[in-house]
């Protein structure tokens, strides 16, 4: 998977547009290396666009939350706490 990101300071957003098949490791190095860019500070907003990158079996939201449900859990009542 490919994946560029774009920093809009003027809008507080960072915009990452993936493509080709996604692939969980990639986006955590993607992460890794947007966090390390020197302009980036807390409370930035991310838009990510991928629509061009399809999705394997094991990342669906359902064999997710069926084989990952504590971490589904986690995320959901953080969402709902913020």
């Amino acid at each position: 998977m490919a994946c560029e990101f774009y920093l809009d300071l003027d809008v507080n957003c960072v915009f990452f547009r993936h493509t080709g098949p996604f692939d969980i490791d990639e986006i955590f190095q993607r992460l890794e290396d947007f966090a390390r860019h020197p302009e980036i500070s807390p409370g930035i907003n991310v838009l990510r666009d991928m629509r061009e990158s399809p999705f394997s079996e094991e990342y669906r939201f359902d064999h997710l939350y069926a084989h990952h449900l504590s971490q589904v859990r986690w995320t959901y009542n953080s969402c709902l706490s913020a």
